[in-house]
């Protein structure tokens, strides 16, 4: 049964990357699907000659955070409802605050 649900997981992940081009109206508001759809068509004529690409995205590199992500993500659930809320919120705020200082020093070194 688990191994099922795992194949399922994974076309549902190659499903929404190949859909993005036909729900682009959609979900052109939030930029999900716009920003697929735009890697993969501006990037097109640019990355021929590399194999195994589609525009800018990498077909190894996707499969690998697509298959990451499938076994990850149910360990992370269930961590995650095992933990009390205020944990979750200072873990949260923690990891919000080291991205915002990460960005500050890349754009002052820009």
């Amino acid at each position: 049964m688990k191994h099922k649900l795992f194949i399922l997981q994974l076309v549902l992940h190659a499903v929404a990357i190949g859909n993005s081009g036909k729900t682009f109206e959609r979900q052109n508001a939030k930029g999900r699907s716009a920003k697929k759809t735009g890697y993969m068509i501006s990037g097109w004529s640019k990355t021929l000659s590399n194999p195994y690409t589609f525009g800018y995205i990498y077909l190894p590199a996707f499969l690998a955070i697509s298959i990451a992500s499938c076994i990850a993500a149910p360990y992370g659930v269930r961590y995650s409802h095992s933990l009390p809320e205020a944990y979750l919120k200072k873990i949260f705020a923690v990891i919000s605050l080291a991205l915002s200082i990460k960005m500050l020093i890349l754009f002052v070194h820009f």
